[in-house]
């Protein structure tokens, strides 16, 4: 049950960090913009499809005072984390098994893991409640 009210917190968190992103992509093409009137109406076209995909205006993003393409921000981004495990040097000794890792750094004892099944109907309330609470 915790898991699902996690899940639900965590939706709800990340829904309202999505709406505060494209509130503030559309305050800065608005800011941006030559005519600080008809950008609104196209932004608003844009978001309930009213607009062609070609007139929409391409967001470059401004990285320490260097304009960056939506191209070259995605590279760079899966880049990063395609290679972060090469770029953090973590070197293992062989003897060491992935089992025994947590036991060296957290001396503790574990409590034991509790295993609930859930079916696929489950997961398709959760997922059927979580679009319509939007």
């Amino acid at each position: 049950m915790e898991l699902k009210i996690y899940y639900k917190h965590y939706c709800t968190v990340l829904g309202r960090v999505v709406t505060e992103a494209k509130k503030l992509y559309s305050i800065e093409l608005i800011a941006n913009s030559e005519n600080k009137v008809k950008m609104p109406w196209k932004i608003i076209k844009y978001l309930t499809r009213k607009i062609q995909n070609s007139q929409h205006v391409s967001p470059t993003f401004n990285v320490d005072g260097i304009e960056h393409s939506p191209k070259q921000a995605t590279e760079a981004f899966n880049n990063y984390f395609l290679n972060i495990t090469e770029n953090l040097n973590i070197h293992f000794a062989k003897d060491n098994n992935p089992i025994s890792l947590p036991q060296k750094y957290y001396p503790f004892e574990f409590p034991p893991m509790q295993i609930f099944p859930i079916t696929e109907g489950k997961i398709r309330s959760i997922i059927h409640t979580r679009i319509f609470s939007l």
